[in-house]
């Protein structure tokens, strides 16, 4: 394997949710595997520039990036729901209950 002797820092970026729900899952067997690497990992939710911020990547929610970046699918897609008291949607009914 072309990272059997991996070194070093990388930083990461990544929105509060994002790192809860697919990066910590996804890096404790890499760490595992590779305990040279070091990561260093900003949780924030804003939508930051994450060249200049000076990560080596990041973790978006959903499929927004700049133009001079390149993706790639890191979980199956999230579902969300809302939940809410049902005086505050008046008159709207939900049809669909989870």
């Amino acid at each position: 394997m072309i990272f059997r002797h991996a070194i070093g820092l990388i930083r990461i970026y990544a929105p509060a949710m994002a790192a809860e729900a697919v990066l910590y899952p996804k890096l404790k067997p890499i760490l595992n595997q590779y305990p040279k690497i070091r990561l260093e990992i900003v949780v924030d939710d804003r939508w930051a520039d994450i060249v200049k911020e000076g990560s080596d990547m990041g973790v978006r929610l959903g499929n927004k990036v700049a133009k001079e970046m390149i993706a790639g699918a890191t979980s199956a897609p999230l579902k969300m729901v809302l939940v809410a008291f049902a005086r505050l949607f008046g008159a709207t009914r939900l049809t669909e209950k989870y």
